[in-house]
């Protein structure tokens, strides 16, 4: 299923209920659940009413962007005797199970990872700094891309994390 895709409002409240059923049962979403409801519902009646998202923030977004998408390639470090004998270091990342991709904005997909793939507590002492360092590397991205970054100030980027 994919969110607001059909005209079918039946659908649309199964699909809320069921994941407002699923955030019920994680306590660290307790005081996060009626913005997520809202949100969810708002999405849904946006989508029909042919939402587009917003410039210059538009782009190919995952949609369902959590770490059971993603291949690492590791390699064993050589260096820094027994303790790291075991250790392994990520070289390389693809991201797969693309079927759902929509036009949208990033900040959907950071949004999603961050909350669905991070370990318990790690947001609450670090979600800033995240945010921080995604913002960091999607700027170093635009400009090896060479994308004017004009338009992508943190500020415009908080912007957009409260919108979304």
């Amino acid at each position: 299923y994919t969110l607001g895709k059909t005209d079918d409002d039946e659908e649309d409240e199964r699909w809320t209920s069921g994941i407002m059923k699923i955030l019920k049962s994680i306590p660290d979403c307790e005081p996060y659940l009626e913005r997520i409801e809202k949100s969810v519902r708002a999405d849904f009646q946006a989508k029909k009413e042919g939402y587009k998202p917003r410039e210059p923030f538009a782009t190919i977004v995952h949609n369902d962007f959590w770490v059971n998408n993603m291949m690492f390639k590791y390699k064993n470090s050589a260096d820094g005797g027994d303790e790291m004998k075991n250790h392994q270091i990520p070289t390389a990342m693809k991201f797969v199970d693309l079927q759902v991709t929509i036009y949208d904005s990033p900040v959907r997909d950071l949004i999603f990872l961050l909350f669905t793939s991070s370990e318990d507590g790690l947001l609450a002492k670090h979600y800033d700094h995240f945010i921080h360092l995604y913002h960091e590397h999607f700027i170093k991205i635009l400009e090896r891309l060479g994308c004017n970054t004009e338009h992508f100030s943190f500020k415009h980027f908080q912007e957009e994390l409260n919108i979304i």
